[in-house]
């Protein structure tokens, strides 16, 4: 194996360990190191044994795998697979959005929680909203969307790793939809706490003595509790309709079609 051939290898692995690096689902705490090492290592001799090839193109009179263009070439390429990382994992955010909307509405952001996995803290429904997504994202197959996304990202995002050649449009749109998908998981539950809120501040209105916070917070904590039991169902299909509308917006942004 020649020079030529090695680094050829190693910009693969640089962009494949960037990715599995930056990835929400497998850069977790509870991942151990050697599970993300032996996995960007099979992911690297797959893609570069199939024929992949992302030398960047040469100069005339410039050798590709000296020290000054060789170390741009591999930052180009943790760069492009920590950017593709990144992007693939927006699938989950809708779902965290939604949770922590209905926690904040029910009142529990008061008892956030540190997520020893992520450190990221939260309420008790953002939990549960995470957990219901992992195992929607595998149900789904979408683990195989991530490794295709990957897999194009050598084919159609070759030598196009430069600042000016990001769809800075595409991905600014795709993110502002993140909010909308979340709240639309959200909606059966929170038009129910809507109705409740009008409720207690009618009561309220009808009888000044009432106390709105003593009657209203266990009365939203309940119904709340109670709408979520009720349209588990469609909040799930909800969330398995923001998977394919992540799935679209983002490979409009990275591969344009």
């Amino acid at each position: 194996m020649n020079d030529l051939a090695i680094f050829a290898f190693l910009l693969v692995l640089a962009r494949v360990s960037a990715f599995i690096a930056v990835f929400p689902l497998f850069s977790r705490r509870q991942v151990p190191v050697s599970v993300k090492a032996g996995m960007a290592v099979a992911l690297t001799v797959f893609w570069y044994g199939s024929g992949i090839a992302i030398l960047p193109p040469p100069e005339p009179g410039m050798n590709v795998t000296s020290f000054g263009p060789g170390t741009v070439a591999l930052v180009q390429e943790i760069l492009c697979g920590a950017v593709v990382g990144l992007i693939t994992g927006w699938v989950l955010i809708p779902a965290r959005i939604a949770g922590a909307y209905i926690g904040q509405e029910l009142g529990l952001t008061m008892g956030q929680m540190m997520d020893p996995t992520g450190m990221e803290s939260g309420s008790d429904v953002t939990r549960v909203f995470e957990t219901i997504s992992m195992f929607l994202f595998f149900v789904l197959d979408m683990h195989h969307w991530v490794l295709l996304c990957l897999h194009y990202s050598f084919t159609m995002l070759q030598g196009a790793s430069g600042l000016m050649a990001i769809p800075t449009g595409a991905l600014v749109f795709a993110i502002s939809q993140l909010d909308e998908y979340g709240l639309l998981i959200a909606a059966p539950v929170a038009i129910c706490l809507a109705i409740v809120n009008f409720a207690v501040l009618y009561l309220n209105k009808a009888s000044p003595s009432l106390n709105l916070f003593t009657v209203g917070a266990p009365l939203r904590l309940i119904c709340g509790l109670f709408c979520l039991v009720l349209f588990w169902p469609m909040i799930v299909r909800n969330i398995s309709l923001s998977f394919e509308s992540v799935d679209r917006d983002v490979i409009g942004a990275l591969f344009g079609n």
